[in-house]
C-alpha cells in the first residue's frame, strides 16, 4: 500500500485545545472632566480586553474623557516569576500609604498627587517584588540610654554562658521595644518571632521598627495582626516572595498568643501558620510575660517552637520570679526606683545632654478606707457589746459595687454617698474645682462589666460628675485586652473623648473591667482610681502604671508637663500589701529580714509616696515603718474594737500539740471567752494522741499507719477497658476527652457509693468529687489530643511530601505506631486517674477529720488566750505609756497584781509568749514559738493608748463614748457601769438633791469604785456648776479633785484605772488625787469595824 493510501486511512488527531491565551493586564487611567478626581488615578485589571478597550468602556459608561496612563502585564518580573490581580496591587498600594476612595463606598481611584511616587514607579516595585523601600520611611538615630545597653550587655552575656532563656524585669516605659530590636541586632539574629498576650501592642513593636530599624537593617517587620490594619506591616505571602529574591533577608515576625494557639502546629483547630513550626528561629521574644503564659495550652504551643534563644519581656513577673524558673545571671532588673533614682542622678553626674528621663511623672498612692465614706461604725468600740463584734471588718470592693440582676448597684445608697464623698470632701481627689482641673482626665478600675455600667449612669447623673464624658471601656468582661478590634476601639474611644474634651476645656473618665490596663499610652491620664479588689500585684502594678505616661500639652496659651502621676485607693491593707511586693519581691531572691525588706521599701519611698488615713481620718505620708505595719494597723484597730477579744493578737497556735503538759496547766488556770461570756473553770484538754501539724495548725496525716491501710481496705475501683469510648486519634479533642471522662465518672460510680457511706459524704460531695476527677482526665486527655494532633499535623506533611511508595509506607507505619502509643498514653491515664480517685478522698477525709480534732483543740486553746487577752486594756489603763511592747508587758505590772488579774504568773505568760525549746526523738533541739503575733499585739497596744489620749477629756460634751467602751468585762464580778445608767444615777441623786454640785463643801465618795466612772460624772457635774464660785478651772479642778471627791477600789490596779480616769491622764491631776490621801486600796466589806473606822478617819482627816 502507498504511503498516500496509508495516510488516508490513518483518522485524524483529536481535536483537544483545554487552555486560551489571555493577557492579564494593570492599567492606569484619568480624566479632566471630574474636578473630584483631579490628581487621582484609577487603578484597573482585565484579562479579556485590552487596556485601551476596557478603559474606553468604563469612559463610556460614565460619558467623560479617559487618559490611559500607562498598561502594563500583571506579571511578576522576579526569577520565581508568577501573576497578580488588581486586588494584590491595590494592597501594595495601602502599605505604601496611597489614598483610596472609600466613601460613598470602596472603588479603585487612588490619590497619587500627594504621594511620594509616580503610579507607574509604585507597580514597578510592586512587580520586581522591591519591597526594600517598604518600612523604610523612617530617618531616626538612636542611641540607648545606660539602662538599656546594660540590658543588652546582661542577655548577651547570658545566651553567650549557653542560657536558652533571659528574662527582662523592666517597668513601662523602660523602651524595652527599641532595646529589644538593638539586642537583635547585637546578636546578628536573622529570624526573630514575636509572641504577645497583647495584641494591641502591635502598634508600639511597629511604629519603633520604622522609626529606628528598618531603614538601617535589612529586617522586615511581617505581620497579619488586626491591630496593624491600616499599617504597613509585610504579609507573610510578600514576605517569601521577598526572601527569595534577597539573599541578606531578615524577619521580624509579630504574632498573638490567640493566633499562635490557633494554629494545628500549636494545639489549635486551623491549618495556618506551618512556617511558624518549620522555622529555625534565632530569637523568640514573648513580650508581656507575665500576662497568662503558664496555662498548660501555652506550654504546649510554645514547645513547638524551635528556636535557639528565649527573650521574657515583663515590668511585673512576679510569677516567674517566685517560681525560681530564672537564675541571677538570667535576669536584668529595671524598677521604677531605678528610673527614678536614674532621673535624679542625670544632673547630678554632669551630664551636658538633655536628662531623658526628666519627662517621667512621680508616681504617688493616695490609700482610703471606703468604709469611712460611708460609716461611722468603725470608729466605735464595742468590748461591751461582745455579741456585736464579730463583724467582718475589712471591705470587699468587688462586693461594694455589686449589681443586681436588674444591672442596678446592691448598695446603690452607698455607691451614692461614695460618689458624693469623693467630689465633696476635701481630703478626695474631686473635691473642689482645682482639684477636678488637676485631674482632668482619670482611668478608673473595676472588677464586673455591670459594675462599670452601673456607675457609669449614677456618674452621668450626679451633680459633679454629670459633666464628665464619661467613656465605658469595659468591653466583655473578659478583664483583659486579648480582643484586639476591641481594643483598638476602646483606645479610639478614650483618645477621641479626650480630645474633645480639651477643645472644650472639659473633663473625662475612662470606666474600664481590664482593658487597656497593658500596653497602651494614654498621656492625658493622671490618676487611676482603684475601684476593684485586684489581688495579683502584677495587674495591680500595670494598671496603676497607666498614669505615668509623660505628657506635654498646651492649655489656655501656656505649656505645661505632667510632673506627678496618682493611684487612688480604697482598700488600704491590700494596697500596702502590694506595695511591701514591689518594693522587695521583684527581686529574684526577696530578703525574708524585715529590716531589709524596711530598707528597701523606704528607698521606693523616696520616689513614690504613699498617703494613708491615721486613726482620726487625716490624711498622712507614711514612712517605710508605716507601710510595713498600716496592714497591722488595720488589724490592730479592729482588735481594739472588740476589747482585745480578737483571734488576730495570736499566732503559732498549733504549736500546741508540740508544747509541754506545763502549757496546758497554763491554759487550764486561765478563764475561756466564748461568744462574749467568759466561764471558769474549763480546763484544757489536749487530745491523745496529739495531731501532728505545721506551724500554722494544718495537720499532717501519716500515710503508712492512717492513709495507706484505709486505701487497701477500700481498694482501687475495678473497670473494663472494653466498657471505655473507643479511643479514635482523629476525633475532635474536646468531645473525646469529655466522653472517656464521662466513662470513668461512670465506672467509678460503685466505688464512689463505697466511699461516700464510709466517710459519711453528702450527695453534693459526691458530685463535686465527680466533677473535679472528670475535669482532671478532661484536662489531660484534651492535652495529649493536642499533642498527637500536633505530631500528626507534621505526618501528614511529610505524607504529602513523601516522593516515593516506600517513604509513604514508611510515614504510614510511623503513623501506626504514633496512634498505638496516643492509644495507650490514654489508656494509662484513666488507669492512673482510677488508682488515684480512693487515695485522693481517703487522704482528704482522713485529713479533714484530723484537722477537725485539731481546730477543736485550737479553738480551745485560743478562748483561753482571750480570756488573758481581755484583761490587756486593764493593765493599759493602769500601768501602760508608749513604751509598753509584748515583749515586757510583764515589766510593767506587780507580779501579785498580775496573777490577780490574769490568773497566771508572770512566768507562766512569759512562756506563751516567748514559746519553749523541746527534745525531739532524735535529740534535736526545737525552738517551738510563742502564741502571740508580736507585731499585731505591740500595734493594737498602741492604737488603744490613742483612743484613750483621744477620750481622757471626759469634760468634752462632744464625746459620744468613753474609754471604757473598749474594755469587756472581766469577771462576772466586776462589771463597768454603763454610761447612760451613770448619768441616770447622778440625775437621780441631783433631782432629790437640789443645788448639790453648786455647793463646794459637799463631799461624794465611791468606796466600792472598779474604774471611776461615777466619780467622773460627779467631778464633771461638779466642774459646770461650781463655776462661778471658781472662775478658773485650774483651781476649780484642784479643789473638787482634793476635797470634794473620796475613793476605794479593792484592789491595786482597779485603784489606778479609777485615778488614771479621773484625772484624764493628766499628770499634775493625779498627783492632786494621789497627795490628798483620798484615794485607797481596800475592801470594806472584809474589813472589821475598828478596821472600816480607822480608814474613814484616815480619809477624812484635814490635809488627805
Amino acid at each position: 500500500m502507498s504511503d498516500s493510501m496509508l495516510s488516508e486511512s490513518i483518522p485524524p488527531s483529536p481535536r483537544i485545545k483545554t487552555y486560551r491565551e489571555i493577557r492579564p493586564v494593570i492599567y492606569s487611567w484619568s480624566t479632566p472632566d471630574l474636578p473630584k478626581y483631579a490628581g487621582w488615578e484609577k487603578i484597573g485589571y482585565t484579562d479579556q480586553q485590552t487596556a485601551a478597550e476596557r478603559v474606553a468602556q468604563q469612559a463610556s459608561q460614565m460619558s467623560i474623557h479617559k487618559n490611559l496612563l500607562w498598561s502594563r502585564r500583571a506579571l511578576f518580573t522576579t526569577e520565581a516569576g508568577g501573576r497578580f490581580t488588581d486586588h494584590d496591587f491595590h494592597a501594595y498600594l495601602k502599605q505604601q500609604g496611597v489614598e483610596r476612595e472609600t466613601t460613598p463606598k470602596r472603588t479603585e481611584w487612588h490619590r497619587f498627587s500627594e504621594a511620594p511616587k509616580k503610579s507607574l514607579e509604585y507597580f514597578n516595585d510592586f512587580a520586581g517584588q522591591d519591597f526594600s523601600d517598604l518600612q523604610s520611611s523612617g530617618t531616626d538615630d538612636y542611641v540607648l540610654r545606660p539602662e538599656q545597653q546594660a540590658a543588652v550587655d546582661q542577655a548577651v552575656a547570658a545566651f553567650a554562658a549557653t542560657e536558652a532563656e533571659v528574662l527582662w524585669n523592666a517597668k513601662p516605659r523602660f523602651g524595652k521595644t527599641l532595646t529589644t530590636y538593638h539586642l537583635m541586632r547585637t546578636l546578628d539574629v536573622r529570624r526573630v518571632l514575636m509572641v504577645t498576650n497583647r495584641p494591641a501592642i502591635a502598634n508600639s513593636w511597629f511604629d519603633d521598627f520604622t522609626r529606628f530599624i528598618a531603614h538601617r537593617t535589612t529586617f522586615k517587620f511581617v505581620s497579619e495582626s488586626p491591630s496593624l490594619a491600616g499599617r504597613s506591616p509585610m504579609t507573610r505571602e510578600q514576605w517569601r516572595g521577598y526572601s527569595r529574591d534577597h539573599q541578606d533577608a531578615r524577619i521580624v515576625e509579630f504574632l498573638s498568643l490567640q493566633d499562635l494557639k490557633g494554629s494545628q502546629y500549636f494545639g489549635g483547630p486551623y491549618d495556618k501558620l506551618r512556617h511558624v513550626a518549620q522555622v529555625d528561629w534565632d530569637l523568640l521574644v514573648i513580650d508581656e510575660a507575665h500576662e497568662g503564659i503558664d496555662t498548660a495550652k501555652t506550654d504546649v504551643a510554645f514547645d513547638q517552637i524551635k528556636r535557639a534563644r528565649t527573650l521574657h519581656l515583663s515590668g511585673t513577673p512576679f510569677k516567674a520570679l517566685a517560681s525560681g524558673r530564672f537564675d541571677q545571671d538570667q535576669i536584668f532588673n529595671w524598677t521604677y526606683e531605678d528610673e527614678q533614682n536614674a532621673r535624679q542622678q542625670w544632673d547630678h553626674d554632669g551630664e551636658s545632654k538633655e536628662n531623658p528621663y526628666a519627662g517621667l511623672p512621680t508616681l504617688n498612692l493616695l490609700t482610703y478606707q471606703i468604709s469611712r465614706m460611708i460609716t461611722d461604725r468603725l470608729a466605735e468600740g464595742v468590748a461591751i457589746q461582745e455579741d456585736e463584734a464579730n463583724i467582718d471588718y475589712t471591705f470587699d470592693l468587688n462586693e461594694f459595687f455589686a449589681t443586681k440582676d436588674n444591672g442596678f448597684f446592691e448598695h446603690e445608697t452607698e455607691v451614692k454617698k461614695f460618689l458624693d464623698c469623693m467630689a465633696t470632701n476635701e481630703k478626695y481627689p474631686f473635691s473642689t474645682p482645682q482639684l477636678r482641673d488637676e485631674i482632668r482626665h482619670s482611668f478608673w478600675l473595676l472588677n464586673r462589666v455591670a459594675s462599670a455600667k452601673a456607675l457609669e449612669k449614677l456618674l452621668r447623673n450626679h451633680d459633679v460628675f454629670k459633666d464628665y464624658t464619661v467613656v465605658l471601656a469595659a468591653g466583655d468582661g473578659k478583664n483583659d485586652d486579648s480582643d484586639p478590634v476591641a481594643a483598638g476601639k476602646a483606645l479610639d474611644k478614650v483618645r477621641d473623648a479626650i480630645a474633645q474634651a480639651e477643645e472644650s476645656d472639659g473633663r473625662t473618665i475612662t470606666l474600664s473591667v481590664g482593658q487597656l490596663t497593658t500596653g497602651v499610652t494614654v498621656p492625658e491620664w493622671t490618676a487611676v482610681i482603684m475601684l476593684s479588689d485586684l489581688a495579683s500585684p502584677a495587674q495591680y502594678m500595670q494598671a496603676a502604671f497607666r498614669a505615668q505616661n509623660p505628657c506635654i500639652f498646651e492649655r489656655g496659651g501656656q505649656v505645661y508637663q505632667k510632673q506627678n502621676a496618682y493611684i487612688f485607693d480604697f482598700a488600704p491593707e491590700r494596697t500596702l500589701t502590694i506595695f511591701d511586693a514591689f518594693a522587695n519581691n521583684l527581686h529574684p531572691n526577696p530578703s525574708g529580714d524585715p529590716m531589709a525588706r524596711q530598707e528597701n521599701i523606704r528607698t521606693l519611698l523616696n520616689f513614690f509616696p504613699v498617703l494613708g488615713e491615721d486613726a482620726q481620718g487625716r490624711m498622712i505620708e507614711l514612712d517605710a515603718a508605716q507601710v510595713l505595719t498600716f496592714p497591722q494597723v488595720f488589724k490592730a484597730r479592729e482588735v481594739v474594737r472588740r476589747g482585745f477579744l480578737s483571734n488576730l493578737l495570736f499566732a503559732n497556735v498549733g504549736g500546741i500539740f508540740r508544747y509541754s503538759e506545763h502549757v496546758k496547766a497554763i491554759l487550764d488556770k486561765l478563764p475561756t471567752a466564748k461568744q462574749g461570756k467568759i466561764k471558769n473553770d474549763e480546763s484544757f484538754e489536749l487530745p491523745q494522741p496529739p495531731p501532728v501539724t505545721d506551724r500554722d495548725g494544718n495537720v499532717q496525716v501519716d500515710a503508712e499507719t492512717v492513709i495507706n491501710p484505709k486505701v487497701a481496705e477500700l481498694g482501687k475501683p475495678v473497670y473494663r477497658i472494653e466498657d471505655l469510648p473507643s479511643i479514635e486519634p482523629d476525633a475532635p479533642p474536646q468531645a473525646a476527652a469529655k466522653q472517656i471522662a464521662a466513662a470513668v465518672t461512670e465506672q467509678t460510680r460503685q466505688k464512689r457509693e463505697e466511699l461516700k457511706e464510709a466517710y459519711g459524704l453528702t450527695g453534693k460531695q459526691v458530685a463535686r468529687d465527680e466533677k473535679r476527677t472528670e475535669q482532671v482526665v478532661k484536662d489531660e486527655v484534651e492535652r495529649a489530643y493536642v499533642e498527637h494532633n500536633i505530631a500528626s499535623k507534621h505526618l501528614d506533611d511529610e505524607l504529602k511530601n513523601a516522593a516515593t511508595e516506600a517513604e509513604a509506607e514508611a510515614v504510614q507505619a510511623q503513623r501506626l505506631e504514633h496512634d498505638k502509643a496516643f492509644q495507650s498514653s490514654i489508656l494509662a491515664i484513666v488507669d492512673k486517674t482510677m488508682g488515684e480517685i480512693v487515695p485522693e478522698v481517703v487522704t482528704r477525709e482522713e485529713t479533714k477529720k484530723e484537722q477537725k480534732r485539731a481546730d477543736q483543740t485550737m479553738d480551745d486553746a485560743r478562748s483561753h488566750l482571750r480570756g488573758f487577752a481581755r484583761t490587756i486594756p486593764m493593765f493599759l489603763m493602769a500601768y501602760g505609756d508608749r513604751g509598753i511592747r509584748l515583749s515586757n508587758f510583764d515589766d510593767y505590772t506587780p507580779d501579785d497584781v498580775f496573777e490577780e488579774i490574769t490568773g497566771i504568773t508572770e512566768a507562766e505568760f512569759r512562756l506563751l509568749r516567748d514559746g519553749q525549746e523541746i527534745q525531739e526523738e532524735n535529740g534535736v533541739v526545737t525552738t517551738i514559738p510563742g502564741m502571740f503575733d508580736g507585731s499585731v499585739f505591740d500595734q493594737s497596744i498602741q492604737e488603744f493608748l490613742d483612743k484613750k489620749e483621744a477620750l481622757a477629756d471626759y469634760f468634752n460634751d462632744a464625746q459620744t463614748e468613753n474609754i471604757f467602751a473598749y474594755i469587756p468585762q472581766q469577771k462576772t464580778s466586776l462589771v463597768f457601769t454603763p454610761q447612760p445608767v451613770v448619768k441616770m444615777m447622778v440625775d437621780t441623786l441631783e433631782a432629790e438633791n437640789p443645788g448639790i454640785f453648786e455647793d463646794p463643801d459637799k463631799t461624794f465618795a465611791d468606796l466600792f469604785s472598779t474604774a471611776g466612772l461615777f466619780l467622773m460624772e460627779l467631778v464633771r457635774r461638779l466642774d459646770t456648776d461650781l463655776a462661778p464660785t471658781f472662775p478658773d478651772q485650774q483651781v476649780r479642778l484642784k479643789h473638787i479633785l482634793t476635797s470634794q471627791v473620796f475613793e476605794m477600789s479593792h484592789n491595786e490596779i482597779l485603784h489606778r484605772i479609777t485615778i488614771e480616769a479621773v484625772s484624764g491622764g493628766v499628770a499634775e491631776r493625779k498627783a492632786w488625787l494621789q497627795d490628798s490621801g483620798h484615794f485607797k486600796v481596800g475592801n470594806l466589806a472584809r474589813m472589821t469595824a475598828e478596821e472600816r473606822q480607822a480608814m474613814t478617819d484616815d480619809m477624812l482627816t484635814e490635809g488627805h
